[in-house]
């Protein structure tokens, strides 16, 4: 259930805060921050895109796809988003009718912490992160339920949680799946 437009907005707010220009190898780690950080925090991530251990740390796949023009989508990312070699500019505003107050605050939080930080060393610090493993020059995905666990919550409450976003998937219509948010 991947949300496009809403992450369009949150990655057009990070690239606003960066002056309108970033790395696209940075925006990738910067969305995987604040998608983590929202699952964290409110049981449900913003973007609803899969994530995945890459070589350079993880990346959120359908965003990554979009950004080398290998998934087109709606076509919403391209209007409002566009890759200049290794970085992402802006060219219009996306606006932020789908971003909550709780997800503005993390995308706040986690460029202040992070949005000053070169590309190299925000991959650095994925390398990092406890759910990312070395995939060998491949992929391999990062799990809701991984996440959940390295963050030490119990199983009673990883399952609410996948249990959750499953309603949720299912209210937006896509079919239930348990494994697809493992």
């Amino acid at each position: 259930m991947f949300l496009e437009e809403k992450t369009t907005q949150i990655a057009a707010k990070l690239i606003q805060k960066a002056g309108g220009k970033l790395s696209y190898l940075a925006l990738l780690k910067l969305l995987y921050f604040a998608d983590k950080q929202m699952l964290l925090e409110w049981g449900v991530p913003m973007t609803y895109d899969e994530w995945y251990a890459m070589p350079h740390g993880p990346v959120l796949s359908r965003t990554y796809n979009l950004i080398k023009g290998d998934f087109v989508g709606s076509g919403i990312w391209s209007a409002h988003i566009h890759r200049n070699g290794w970085d992402v500019e802006l060219i219009s505003d996306p606006g932020d009718a789908l971003t909550s107050e709780a997800e503005d605050k993390i995308v706040d939080t986690v460029f202040g912490e992070y949005g000053r930080k070169s590309r190299w060393e925000l991959r650095d610090l994925t390398h990092e992160l406890p759910e990312w493993s070395d995939p060998g020059g491949s992929s391999n995905p990062i799990t809701y339920r991984e996440v959940l666990q390295v963050a030490g919550l119990s199983s009673d409450a990883i399952q609410e949680i996948l249990s959750n976003i499953e309603v949720e998937k299912a209210l937006a219509g896509t079919p239930l799946a348990i494994s697809s948010a493992e």
